[in-house]
């Protein structure tokens, strides 16, 4: 008899065992879900138009966005470019601004030439600096500061090619 309560006992704990296991993994499942929920959820939106407006403002003084948004009052680099998806205007807007901002480099490279502001005094770094900005300024933008590549088909002396078509049989429709 004692054998048979002790086994009573011992049925009820793995009972109560089970069930807290089930709780458990019932609690999981709820975490999990939770987790999902606020990870579908996201961070709300810092957009706001002065900032872009903030933004747009250096940009066109020639700094650029990379070092905009190292600033602790500026959203990170990421998010101004999922604005720049999201919102076509917002992206008009930043593109003329950095048009502006590649102007005022250029303006500021012309200074730095010719000996005055923002010119070292050294000539050495000073052509380093230009040069470097010029490559720059080109791979932003190769229409406006880009060398100009033009392809021509040409003869030996220069002179226009002729063309030759060979293989071709006409027929009653191309005759």
């Amino acid at each position: 008899m004692v054998y048979r309560i002790a086994y009573t006992k011992t049925t009820a704990v793995y009972k109560s065992i089970a069930k807290a296991k089930i709780l458990v993994e019932k609690a999981k499942a709820t975490i999990y879900c939770i987790i999902a929920y606020t990870s579908l959820m996201g961070r709300p939106s810092t957009y706001h138009p002065s900032t872009v407006e903030v933004i747009c403002d250096r940009l066109s003084k020639g700094e650029p966005l990379a070092k905009i948004c190292r600033d602790d009052s500026m959203p990170g680099h990421r998010t101004v470019y999922d604005w720049m998806e999201k919102q076509p205007e917002v992206s008009a807007i930043i593109a003329r601004a950095r048009d502006l901002g590649e102007d005022v480099i250029a303006s500021d490279l012309r200074e730095v030439a010719r000996g005055g502001a923002g010119s070292s005094g050294d000539v050495q770094r000073d052509k380093l600096i230009v040069e470097t900005d010029l490559k720059l300024l080109a791979k932003w933008n190769p229409k406006k500061y880009g060398d100009r590549i033009e392809n021509r088909l040409a003869g030996p002396e220069g002179e226009a090619l002729k063309i030759i078509v060979t293989g071709i049989r006409p027929t009653e429709d191309n005759t």
